[in-house]
């Protein structure tokens, strides 16, 4: 077998698998880590904050951009100057990064493991006050009329009281005291902070990756409540990047909500995200939307919209609210189940805007399911689209145009116990469009920390999309948050969990033709941006394990699982990436492909061939 190449092909290698690794310039970076003793500058690991509210202010006013490595831990937005717990919250301004999910030692964002070093940012008010002790034992007098010593009866009232005045409890329950009562505990005192993070200000270069975001509660901000539980746009945009919601209430957007409308919104990015158990008396349980939005990769369930004498019930999950023309709303591979509202919409509820019969809304390789109101259950509105999701009832509540729609059950893994990935027969499986994952919906966020931006967004599992590549053919890119990974990663011809030589092999072999197999970017061609992917896969082990398939392997238990194809069916031994990699003393894949891509076009089709255990 013969091969032959191009300066073109050794520049597709190079950009799809190198282009892309390099790291952002930073002004400033610091660190937080809730378990040290106390805080140092902020600065190094050793040296780290102990509260997020520090690193924030060091970061106020810098050029950016700006990073906050924060370690695991339970972090709650300190009282502002006002004095009043409710009105804590984290100000997140422009050109700064808050990152989450760090065991508190790593150099890299791509050590990091948010799903095991949970970092939560906390809207619950604790109790565990160095008053309340006091307030139980010695308090005795009305918290409302001034008193002759210090504490009074209400002891959640008495301990809020005194961690903002610490007079009232140190010396004496003054008029002042009494007088403050009513503005700071309420009927009854406040338990949770309106909005845990508050985006404020303009740009949309902000960003909060990796937490935990729980217990906001703006369903008692002043008369009417307040959207935004969790998360509070009052303009500007923000990256929220694979964070967790859960159990936020509010009047509207009970996880995420925007201000009133104002010409200021910019884009707000959510991509890889969980929504569960947020609540919302007016509209959308987990996000009501006023400016433009992109949600992608993220997983919506047991959301509701319930009923408290409102006058609107819509959007059990997602609702947004007219603006005086059609904003960009993107709905692309979301799963959106098990989610309740009163009236319409109980999974996502669309309004048109002021000055035409569009919404703006499209919703694309989704799984609306399960969720429930008496009108349009799972949609509800006039979309701009609906295309290649999976939607339960069909067209019932809403009218959109659009293509490739199917009504089938999902057939989750367990949906009951919160596992909404896709089993082998599951008709969501290469149905969705791959087009749109390809093309418009590029891992531009850096998802996964390995600075590739040229990769399709991975999924919610952070495993590739579009898994094709395997002799069954070229694959399409599943509906929903999940990636069904029932075949291996890409590169795998041999569909044995290796992505090795003997997968190289038969690349070279289909060189230039149409082969199906080997196409791994399915432009009907196998050319050198093939080839740069599956060099890619290989040499960027551990990123994609060999094993690709899990831990069911194709051949078997015993002899010959360590043995490639070719081995096995040859009895020859090829040479692995790993050894000559070794042999000609490169330390990373990156080095390897990189002198790879300089060589001649005969040179680089030599190694190439060694590789794939062919010299001919």
């Amino acid at each position: 077998m013969k091969w032959t190449g191009s300066s073109t092909v050794q520049t597709l290698i190079f950009a799809i698998v190198l282009g892309a690794a390099r790291a952002p310039c930073l002004a400033d970076r610091f660190y937080v880590d809730g378990s040290v003793s106390s805080s140092g500058n902020g600065l190094t690991w050793a040296e780290a904050f102990k509260t997020l509210q520090e690193a924030l202010d060091a970061a106020e006013g810098l050029e950016g951009p700006d990073e906050i490595w924060v370690a695991a831990g339970v972090y709650r937005p300190p009282v502002g100057l006002d004095g009043l717990p409710a009105n804590a919250t984290y100000l997140l301004d422009d050109q700064i990064s808050v990152i989450g999910g760090f065991f508190g030692d790593e150099a890299s964002k791509a050590d990091r493991l948010p799903d095991v070093h949970v970092t939560v940012l906390e809207g619950g008010i604790p109790f565990d006050s160095p008053w309340l002790a006091g307030c139980i034992e010695f308090g005795n007098q009305p918290c409302d009329e001034p008193g002759t010593g210090p504490y009074c009866d209400d002891p959640i009232c008495c301990a809020l009281m005194c961690n903002t005045f610490i007079t009232c409890c140190t010396t004496l329950w003054d008029l002042t005291c009494a007088q403050l009562v009513e503005e700071l505990c309420g009927d009854p005192p406040p338990t949770q902070v309106l909005h845990i993070v508050t985006v404020e200000g303009s740009g949309f270069s902000r960003r909060l990756d990796g937490f935990t975001v729980r217990n906001g509660d703006a369903q008692g901000g002043g008369d009417v409540g307040a959207p935004g539980g969790g998360l509070f746009v009052v303009e500007g945009g923000v990256d929220v990047i694979r964070c967790r919601f859960e159990d936020n209430r509010a009047v509207a957007g009970g996880a995420i909500g925007w201000q009133a409308v104002t010409e200021d919104f910019e884009l707000v990015w959510m991509s890889n995200c969980v929504f569960t158990r947020n609540t919302a008396s007016k509209r959308g349980g987990a996000i009501f939307a006023r400016g433009p939005f992109t949600i992608v990769n993220s997983l919506f369930f047991d959301n509701s919209q319930f009923e408290e004498q409102q006058s609107v019930h819509e959007g059990g999950a997602i609702s947004d609210a007219p603006y005086d023309t059609a904003l960009q709303r993107r709905v692309v591979n979301c799963t959106i189940a098990f989610n309740t509202a009163q009236a319409r919409g109980g999974g996502i509820a669309t309004v048109a805007s002021t000055t035409s019969e569009t919404t703006g809304l499209e919703v694309v390789n989704c799984i609306l399911w399960g969720n429930e109101a008496p009108t349009g259950p799972q949609l509800s509105g006039a979309p701009d689209l609906v295309a290649w999701s999976n939607i339960q009832g069909g067209e019932d509540g809403w009218t959109a145009p659009g293509s490739n729609n199917i009504d089938e059950d999902p057939e989750f893994v367990d949906a009951g116990a919160g596992d909404f990935r896709l089993t082998s027969g599951s008709p969501c499986v290469d149905t969705g469009d791959t087009e749109t994952v390809l093309d418009d919906f590029k891992d531009v966020k850096d998802v996964n920390d390995n600075l590739d931006e040229e990769e399709p967004t991975p999924d919610l599992d952070l495993w590739p999309r579009v898994r094709a590549g395997t002799v069954s053919g070229c694959a399409r890119v599943d509906m929903g948050a999940y990636e069904r990974d029932q075949e291996c990663t890409v590169g795998d011809l041999t569909e044995d969990c290796t992505v090795d030589g003997a997968d190289l092999g038969i690349l070279l072999g289909a060189w230039e033709t149409n082969a199906v197999a080997p196409d791994f970017n399915c432009d009907g061609i196998v050319d050198g941006a093939d080839l740069g992917i599956l060099l890619g896969v290989w040499a960027n082990e551990p990123e994609y394990p060999r094993n690709c398939c899990g831990s069911e392997s194709l051949l078997g238990e015993g002899e010959g699982q360590n043995q490639s194809a070719s081995e096995q069916s040859t009895g020859t031994t090829t040479v692995t990436l790993a050894v000559l990699m070794d042999l000609l003393g490169f330390t990373s894949g990156a080095q390897f492909l990189a002198w790879l891509t300089d060589l001649p076009t005969s040179e680089m089709g030599f190694w190439l061939q060694l590789l794939a255990g062919s010299t001919d």
